[in-house]
């Protein structure tokens, strides 16, 4: 019973945490990415906010990839959620993307980063055609 309870806090604590993700945070993490991947010296919270950038961009990356899959096995290919056609999955670019997308539309930052994300690789990267 114990086990089961303190599952439920972290469960609790880190939805709460996860809730607090909007666009202004993912921005702020990945201001610190394009610094450092434009030549820039970062110090150690830059660091960590590099990581925290890449990490979610990398997750939401593979949840698109997952739904894709599980999507495509059951024959439903026309219900993906969000269809964006990179040419490579470069996190780096991703965080860029976003970074130009975010500092353009400013309205969108109070929305959850997942929403702000998805906005600004699909803008990016649209598909053409029958192009998946």
């Amino acid at each position: 019973m114990r086990a089961v309870l303190i599952a439920a806090f972290v469960l609790a604590a880190s939805i709460g945490a996860f809730a607090e993700r909007d666009g202004n945070l993912l921005l702020h993490y990945c201001t610190a990415t394009v610094s450092r991947a434009d030549g820039g010296h970062l110090n150690e919270e830059m660091l960590r906010d590099d990581f925290k950038c890449l990490s979610y961009i990398a997750g939401f990356i593979d949840a698109l990839d997952t739904i894709s899959s599980v999507n495509k096995a059951a024959g439903k290919e026309d219900l993906r959620a969000l269809t964006i056609c990179s040419p490579e999955n470069k996190l780096e670019q991703f965080a860029r993307v976003f970074v130009k997308y975010a500092r353009a539309h400013p309205e969108d930052l109070h929305l959850l980063a997942s929403d702000v994300l998805a906005f600004a690789l699909h803008d990016a990267f649209p598909c053409s055609g029958g192009q998946k």
